[in-house]
């Protein structure tokens, strides 16, 4: 049963209504392109597509007439048809969530009912629920986290609080949310915990006062790896609020190893993986598939029930990294290949040393080199491309190597942009005659990384600045991207600004013009002048009848030049 449809009560309620059926729940967020939702339905066959008022007509447009039934939340007709109940098994199918393949397609990972109530459980055990709690449902459905977010709450008769895409993007959006809802249990990646410590230090909220805060009994960071000084941060400024660092694939039913931090950790090491929970086994292997001992590093493999049935209909990647387990205590045991490098220490500590292969993590979404590359070499221009993630002016950045006759990254951007999500979209292109090589033939990855490498940005056609407030708004973005020379068309996304940037920006700009910006402003006019007209429509807004008279005979005449002028003259005397 494929799900489309944004994120609501009614969303969850058709994700416990395929539980209720033995269906399996299959979600696909409205954001997907239609080409990679297309590739999904084709990879499922015949599905029940279920969708809202918003995305029906999409999505009967992508389904066709022959490929399955479409029902739409919304209507009182479909709502009122009772359902079939079936009773499900351990090992049945519960539900599959499309990653990022290494095939230049999304890979479907299948969890069964066994790994999906384990895990419910035992995040329900360890969080100790219980009927009071008010669990907020901050993920995209793209993201394996949302499946316990939506439906841990029905296990002790708590509370799900749904955050639409907005409130999850906005850190001040988001505090309300939990100060307002009451909400117990947050999970987020690190970079907008950050945003939220920021906002927490200029609020002044501390130790007791933990402002909007105060009702928060665990924070969970999960996505990707946990900068030690983040959390440390964290426990100093709110110590009776207990940091979760979660990990766990996809391919096993989400989170197997949850640390819970409740002091400052060391910031000179990273911060621990934590122990295998209820119902996980891991081990630390060579190559060979050897258990190695304390101190040495190397892949981590996971046993249990939790390990899910493999990818949807790709037989070959699924041997690939669901291999028989020689360790385990029962016949037909599995184990899955994370590809991630780690080392257990005495101590019982589990370290994460990075990855084995290609896969890459931004922001908390995993992304399979292999797929943008495949994506971009699908456009006539390129021949060649290779796909790296690198630090530019301190923010973590996707820049393809091109190798082809398209020069111009916001051509290929756009062109990648309507087959891929657009955190899979590369921001930064660095072009070549011919991608670096090792001695042996491979990629060299490493050469794309160095910091004499040159990366150019996508950038719209230039157009000079017009006014004090787009010069404004310009300075605000080469700040906080690190690009120079910005000009009135040039895109905030597209230079490598995403939501948690976002937030800054809007922060910026209210510190130096006393004007609240609303963050959806930015998503919806996200170049220089688009942002730069929103803050001169709310400035405008503010005036009283008088005032606006008074303008109005003063720009009597004048050009839109000399009338911004005029305004940022007055801000000043004003100052």
């Amino acid at each position: 049963m494929v799900v489309c449809a944004g994120r609501s009560a009614r969303h969850i309620a058709a994700a416990l209504a395929c539980g209720a059926v033995g269906a399996t729940y299959v979600p696909v967020s409205p954001a997907v392109p239609d080409r990679r939702i297309a590739t999904m339905l084709d990879r499922l066959g015949e599905v029940v597509a279920v969708t809202d008022d918003e995305q029906a007509a999409r999505v009967a447009a992508l389904l066709g007439e022959a490929r399955g039934t479409r029902l739409v939340l919304d209507d009182s007709a479909s709502a009122d048809r009772p359902l079939d109940a079936h009773t499900t098994h351990p090992a049945q199918r519960a539900y599959v969530i499309f990653t990022s393949g290494t095939t230049g397609e999304p890979k479907g990972v299948e969890i069964e009912q066994a790994g999906l109530l384990n895990h419910l459980e035992l995040m329900a055990h360890d969080l100790e629920l219980s009927s009071g709690d008010v669990i907020a449902q901050t993920a995209s459905q793209s993201f394996d986290i949302s499946v316990w977010q939506m439906l841990v709450a029905v296990t002790r008769g708590a509370t799900t609080v749904v955050s639409d895409d907005a409130t999850s993007r906005d850190s001040e959006a988001l505090l309300a949310l939990v100060r307002d809802r009451g909400v117990t249990v947050l999970q987020l990646v690190p970079g907008m915990i950050r945003a939220l410590l920021e906002h927490a230090g200029r609020a002044g909220w501390e130790g007791a006062d933990a402002g909007d805060l105060a009702s928060l009994r665990f924070l969970i960071a999960t996505g990707e790896a946990l900068p030690p000084d983040l959390a440390a941060d964290w426990l100093r400024r709110f110590p009776g609020i207990p940091m979760v660092n979660a990990y766990g694939p996809a391919e096993c039913s989400d989170d197997t190893h949850l640390a819970v931090l409740t002091t400052p950790p060391p910031t000179d090491r990273a911060v621990p993986l934590g122990s295998p929970v209820a119902g996980v086994t891991s081990y630390v292997l060579d190559a060979q598939g050897r258990r190695l001992p304390f101190g040495v590093p190397g892949e981590l493999a996971i046993g249990g029930p939790v390990v899910g049935r493999g990818y949807l209909g790709d037989p070959r990647a699924t041997a690939r990294r669901f291999v028989p387990d020689p360790y385990a205590a029962v016949p037909g045991g599995r184990l899955y290949l994370t590809g991630d490098r780690v080392r257990l220490h005495a101590d019982g500590r589990l370290e994460f040393l990075g990855r084995l292969d290609d896969q890459l993590k931004i922001r908390g979404f995993r992304i399979e080199a292999g797929e943008v590359e495949t994506a971009l070499c699908e456009l006539p221009a390129v021949r060649e491309a290779a796909v790296v993630l690198r630090d530019c002016d301190g923010e973590p950045t996707l820049v393809a190597c091109v190798v082809g006759t398209e020069r111009d990254p916001a051509v290929l951007a756009a062109a990648v942009g309507t087959r891929l999500p657009r955190y899979m979209v590369p921001t930064g292109y660095v072009f070549a005659d011919r991608l670096p090589r090792t001695p042996n033939g491979k990629v060299d990855r490493a050469a794309l990384q160095r910091d004499d490498v040159i990366v150019e940005r996508v950038r719209r056609r230039f157009e000079e600045l017009s006014g004090p407030t787009e010069r404004l708004v310009a300075s605000v973005f080469e700040e906080l991207l690190g690009t120079p020379a910005v000009g009135a068309l040039d895109d905030f996304f597209t230079l490598g600004g995403h939501s948690l940037l976002a937030t800054r920006l809007v922060a910026e700009l209210a510190a130096q013009t006393d004007i609240e910006l609303p963050l959806r402003t930015v998503f919806e006019q996200p170049t220089v002048r688009g942002v730069a007209q929103a803050l001169e429509e709310l400035q405008m807004a503010g005036l009283s009848e008088a005032e606006l008279l008074e303008l109005e005979v003063l720009l009597d005449g004048v050009t839109d030049d000399q009338a911004r002028e005029l305004l940022a003259a007055g801000e000043e005397r004003d100052a």
